[in-house]
């Protein structure tokens, strides 16, 4: 029974390291693909000055180590979670889980598993996870809103710039009043109401369970992001975390011989994050013609 019971184990850390394998052969191509073959990549790599990858790996170092030290914060002292492992776990979530072709589930299903392993509560795992996504959520809408506008009225538009400007606004607008409605109950409330009376495949809970529930997990939630002061210091983490991450990418500008401001590696990023890397990199080419 043991010498079968090994047998097993053994197959599966095959297994495990195989998927793992047949994941990172899988990111290399779709990168050495975004580049344009292996050729393309090569002939870039040569061209690399490799001066500007040291500050590159700094800044990306840090982005990594700000977004581990707001995740304990939301995590709370209950959980056993060391800054190392915090960064670590970042950097699987953010980082590796974002080459993943599922991204970001495996990440997420990862720092799901990681943290109940160090004994935080389903519930407040969810919660952690959601205030996570939610403050990187908002500070790359509010960023690069404010980028947009910096953008707009420091540079000479291609085309007519009211409807940016007017986009850039109705986001920081949307920003504002999400915000306003997050630390209301009432609103939470109301959407416990709607979305409790749309799951028509499992009984309903009544109008008062579904406002209660709503109320709990509002006051959940903001215990979690806690006082004025602290949900300040997340953002603040989140911001500069975000910074840290286009900062690496301007000076791989630089490294491969792109002279740009940092704005517009900051739009570059965000244009990323809302399409893939290879409009970004087309976005990119656009404004260093």
């Amino acid at each position: 029974m043991e010498e079968r019971h090994e047998a097993t184990h053994h197959r599966l850390l095959l297994l495990r390291y195989g998927l793992g394998l047949v994941v990172a052969a899988g990111a290399v191509w779709l990168v050495v693909s975004a580049a344009g073959g292996f050729a393309d990549a090569l002939s870039a790599l040569r061209r690399t000055d490799p001066t500007w990858l040291i500050p590159a790996i700094v800044f990306e170092a840090l982005a990594y180590i700000l977004s581990g030290v707001r995740l304990r914060q939301i995590a709370g002292p209950e959980v056993d979670l060391s800054p190392v492992a915090a960064t670590e776990l970042t950097l699987v979530v953010n980082g590796l889980g974002l080459l993943t072709p599922a991204s970001p589930a495996e990440g997420i299903a990862f720092e799901y598993h990681e943290l109940g392993r160090r004994g935080l509560a389903r519930r407040r795992i969810f919660l952690t996870i959601g205030l996570e996504e939610w403050f990187s959520t908002r500070v790359f809408y509010l960023v690069n809103a404010l980028n947009l506008l910096v953008i707009v009225a420091t540079r000479s538009f291609p085309t007519d710039p009211t409807w940016p400007i007017a986009a850039a606004l109705i986001v920081l607008s949307l920003l504002s009043l999400t915000a306003i409605a997050a630390a209301r109950p009432q609103v939470a409330e109301r959407i416990a109401v709607v979305l409790g009376a749309a799951r028509f495949w499992r009984p309903r809970a009544t109008v008062v369970e579904r406002r209660v529930a709503g109320a709990r997990l509002q006051a959940e939630a903001m215990a979690a992001a806690g006082p004025r002061r602290q949900r300040a210091r997340l953002m603040t983490l989140s911001v500069a975390s975000l910074l840290l991450d286009v900062a690496c990418l301007w000076m791989l500008m630089f490294a491969v011989g792109v002279r740009e401001d940092f704005n517009l590696a900051l739009l570059a990023a965000g244009d990323a994050g809302q399409v893939s890397w290879r409009w970004c990199c087309r976005l990119t080419a656009l404004f260093c013609r």
